[in-house]
């Protein structure tokens, strides 16, 4: 199953991969559909990642990686409790 937006380029990958595919059209007003399936995760996340890339005002794409693991490091312990 492969839930995104409504870039077209996924309507070929899914094609060709055999994929149940479930659309979701921002201008439509429509978050979720079948009231499970959604993309909110994924656009916090990178919302969460552009912010912190914008402190570097861009980064060496050979370094991307690197900068990457520290993100995901850096997001994850900002759920955690201190206790």
């Amino acid at each position: 199953m492969f839930v995104t937006d409504a870039w077209r380029a996924y309507k070929t990958y899914v094609k060709e991969k055999g994929l149940e595919h479930y659309r979701i059209k921002s201008d439509d007003d429509k978050h979720v559909i079948k009231g499970i399936y959604h993309i909110q995760n994924v656009n916090g996340f990178h919302s969460r990642l552009k912010q912190w890339m914008d402190r570097f005002k861009g980064v060496v794409s050979k370094y991307l990686e690197n900068y990457f693991d520290w993100f995901l490091f850096v997001d994850k312990r900002g759920y955690e409790t201190t206790k």
